[in-house]
C-alpha cells in the first residue's frame, strides 16, 4: 500500500487499576492527540498535529534504576513536542535513558523512523518496512509478534485501503503460544504462557486498549482507539481524524 506513509497497530497492556483517560486532544499540549496515564501524566502512544508519532513499551527484564525513575510515558510526549528529527532524538535520549525503567521507543517524525532500547542500548535508524515490537528488542521473533506480523501483512496485501475493524480483530487474538515456543524472560512459566497472546485477558493485568494509526500520502491522519475492561469487552471507542498542516 504505497499510499500510506505509516500504518501502526498496537495493544496497550497495563494493570487495570492504573487510571488513564482515552484518546483525546490534550488541553495542556493542544498539539498532542493521545490517551493519558493519570499517574505519570505521559502516554503510551500519541500523534502530534504535525504528524509526529511515538510509542513506548516496557522491557520485561533487566536492571532497573533506583527509586523514583522517570516516567517512560513522558518520553512520548517529549518527542511529540520536540523539533528534533527521529534519529537525532533517539541519539539524545540514549545518553540518559538509564534513568528510566526498561523501555523501547519507536519515534516517527513524518519521514524518518527510529527505535531505541535502553536496557540493551541498541538503536536503529531510518527504519522502513514492517516491524514488530513487544517487550524485547525490535523484531524479536516472539510467537505473538510473528503471528501479528503475518496477519498484518495479509491484510495489507489483500485490502486497497486500511480499515480499522480488521486490524482491531487481529489485535483481539487471545490464543496462547505453545509451551516450546515461549520466550525466556525470567518470569514464572504460567505467567509467561498467560502473556503470550496478542490480546491479554486478565482480572488484574491485561490489554486495556487497541490502537490503529494511519498517515496517508496526502497527510491525512486517522487514529482509532478501542478500550476494554478485564473481561475483554469493549467499553469505549475514540476516533481522531485530521490533515497535517491544516491548522
Amino acid at each position: 500500500m504505497p499510499q500510506y506513509k505509516l500504518v501502526l497497530i498496537a495493544n496497550r497492556d497495563e494493570f487495570h487499576e492504573r487510571h488513564s483517560v482515552p484518546l483525546a486532544l490534550w488541553e495542556d499540549y493542544p498539539n498532542i492527540y493521545a490517551g493519558r496515564d493519570l499517574k505519570g501524566k505521559g502516554t503510551w502512544l500519541g500523534v502530534s498535529s504535525s504528524g509526529r508519532v511515538a510509542t513506548v513499551t516496557n522491557v520485561r527484564h533487566g536492571t532497573d534504576p533506583g527509586e523514583n525513575p522517570r516516567s517512560r510515558g513522558l518520553i512520548v510526549s517529549d518527542f511529540l513536542n520536540s523539533d528534533l528529527n527521529a534519529n537525532a532524538y533517539i541519539e539524545t535520549l540514549a545518553e540518559d535513558s538509564a534513568d528510566y525503567s526498561g523501555f523501547n521507543i519507536i519515534a516517527y517524525d513524518g519521514s524518518e523512523m527510529a527505535w531505541h532500547n535502553n536496557r540493551t542500548q541498541q538503536s536503529a535508524q531510518d527504519l522502513k518496512g514492517v516491524y514488530t515490537l513487544s517487550n524485547a528488542e525490535l523484531d524479536t521473533p516472539w510467537p505473538k509478534a510473528e503471528k501479528l506480523r503475518q496477519q498484518f501483512k495479509k491484510i495489507m496485501k489483500e485490502e486497497l485501503f486500511v480499515s480499522a475493524e480488521p486490524m482491531f480483530q487481529i489485535l483481539k487474538d487471545q490464543s496462547k503460544a505453545a509451551d516450546e515456543a515461549l520466550p525466556e524472560t525470567h518470569i514464572d512459566h504460567a505467567l509467561e504462557k498467560h502473556l503470550s497472546s496478542i490480546f491479554i485477558r486478565g482480572d488484574i493485568y491485561g490489554t486495556r486498549c487497541s490502537s490503529i494509526i494511519t498517515i496517508d500520502s496526502s497527510n491525512n491522519v486517522d487514529f482509532h482507539e478501542r478500550s476494554y475492561n478485564p473481561n475483554a469487552l469493549s467499553i469505549g471507542y475514540e476516533h481522531v481524524s485530521f490533515k497535517i498542516g491544516s491548522s
